[in-house]
């Protein structure tokens, strides 16, 4: 009865907290190239389609469909470590399967007492376009951070942006896996704590 206690509540916390999308309104998803005259840039929005400036002759090579996230580090084969204490230690493991332009994929496996809590479950991270409003097409207003940390975990630094609600801090990156670390009060209850 335990077990089935604890796997209800490991996957209710798996969905909560990770795999959180970005904060909206975050305009980091738009890059923009020069082109070869030096003259205007080419914008590319977040939903890829790139729109030339005036005088370009090509758009943007890097149309891959994205909400943002960096991607740029992760690879097949590697595991994203998190502890978590809610209540209950255990371990998370991500072990990354595939890295398209749609989609993470990875297995998440959950560990306590040094054992898988039930076989791995299947994960499918999206990488689509940010949302907007039909309105205005601007991305939907979020929380404001309350601060921003850079934290490094296997020689990878991920620029956090902080948040709080009701009486939980969460420390958000545009780099996958996202959610990089969760505080209840003074209690750290998730961290990421290794990549390898």
């Amino acid at each position: 009865m335990r077990k089935l206690f604890t796997t209800a509540i490991v996957c209710a916390l798996s969905g909560a907290l990770l795999g959180c999308p970005p904060p909206a309104g975050d305009n980091s998803a738009k890059t923009t190239t020069e082109t070869p005259e030096g003259g205007e840039a080419t914008t590319v929005p977040a939903d890829g389609d790139a729109k030339p400036a005036e005088g370009d002759a090509e758009p943007a090579k890097d149309t891959k469909k994205s909400n943002g996230i960096d991607v740029s580090h992760v690879k097949p084969g590697q595991k994203y470590t998190y502890k978590m204490d809610q209540g209950v230690e255990m371990t998370m493991v991500y072990e990354v399967k595939e890295v398209t332009p749609e989609a993470v994929k990875y297995a998440m496996t959950t560990i306590m007492n040094d054992a898988p809590v039930g076989p791995p479950n299947e994960v499918e991270f999206p990488l689509m376009p940010a949302a907007t409003t039909e309105a205005t097409g601007e991305a939907p207003a979020g929380p404001e951070p309350v601060g921003t940390e850079t934290i490094t975990i296997g020689g990878i630094d991920f620029d956090c942006k902080i948040y709080e609600t009701g009486g939980v801090k969460s420390w958000t990156a545009m780099k996958f896996p996202v959610t990089i670390k969760t505080m209840q009060g003074d209690k750290v209850t998730m961290v990421l704590e290794n990549i390898e």
